[in-house]
């Protein structure tokens, strides 16, 4: 199997350039010239979808509690850039339905669904969020099989996040009729692959941050990759944007072009999150 050249899409924004699901985060992602950008999605407590990969706020913002035990207003007040480096400080926890108009036309969006009490409120969440936008640039994806069936209505790609059972997991999604699957590099081995091109799934692997191991996932056949650093990327990338090897077909999509510049990166290692979690 030959090599490809892959998709590159911004891990949380892009985490290694700013803070994680963060406005300088996915602007970080665009000026770096990634073709996806894949951010965390959970509920506030009042059913507001906003961008935050813990079900705790303290990791990431200088508040306390639970993401949806707290009203989008109290979310908004936090500070979710001072962690990260003093000079993001005042950065907010952004909405869903404002990262939808954050992000350029040419990129593709990819909401990771987090664990959601009600399914159903998740759904008209997101259903809220994205009205008048333009769903066939947004993928869903989740690790639960119970949240992508309640978005299964929306007009949006779907596809299954998988931490471990790659086996059991590949026959789910293709089970789901779901258009991708995302799973550890680890997993992401040729055959499996393979399998999941002959069901119809997208395959994009995570999380990916040295040129050795992107070239090694090319080579296996996968068709993305999620990265903290999408600049050490960008000469991999296939374009037009499309869902593995099914073009999109759409004029509002076209090949970026590759920036020289890169944002104050400002992470040091003991900030960086575990690659084993999505």
């Amino acid at each position: 199997m030959g090599a490809r050249r892959l998709l590159i899409i911004g891990h949380r924004g892009a985490a290694a350039m700013g803070p994680e699901n963060t406005a300088v985060a996915i602007r970080a992602a665009a000026a770096a010239g990634a073709d996806l950008v894949e951010v965390d999605v959970r509920l506030s407590a009042d059913g507001v979808p906003v961008l935050m990969h813990d079900a705790r706020l303290e990791r990431t913002t200088d508040g306390r509690g639970r993401v949806d035990g707290t009203a989008y207003a109290a979310l908004r007040r936090l500070d979710a850039g001072g962690w990260f480096s003093p000079g993001f400080s005042g950065s907010t926890i952004p909405a869903a339905r404002e990262t939808l108009r954050l992000v350029p036309e040419r990129m593709g969006i990819i909401f990771e669904l987090k664990a959601a009490a009600d399914p159903r409120a998740l759904r008209r969440g997101l259903l809220s969020a994205m009205k008048g936008a333009e769903r066939t640039r947004l993928i869903l994806s989740s690790c639960r099989a119970e949240l992508l069936e309640a978005v299964g209505s929306l007009g949006c790609r779907r596809a299954l996040v998988t931490r471990h059972g790659p086996d059991q997991a590949l026959a789910l999604a293709a089970g789901l009729r779901l258009d991708g699957w995302h799973l550890h590099y680890r997993h992401a081995t040729p055959a499996r692959i393979q399998r999941a091109h002959a069901a119809g799934l997208h395959v994009y692997v995570w999380t990916v941050n040295s040129r050795a191991l992107a070239a090694r996932m090319a080579e296996r056949g996968a068709d993305g990759i999620f990265t903290d650093d999408p600049a050490l990327f960008v000469k991999l990338r296939v374009g037009p944007w499309s869902f593995g090897r099914r073009p999109v077909q759409s004029s509002s999509f076209r090949q970026p072009e590759t920036s020289n510049q890169r944002p104050d990166r400002g992470l040091t290692r003991d900030k960086q999150h575990k690659a084993s979690d999505t």
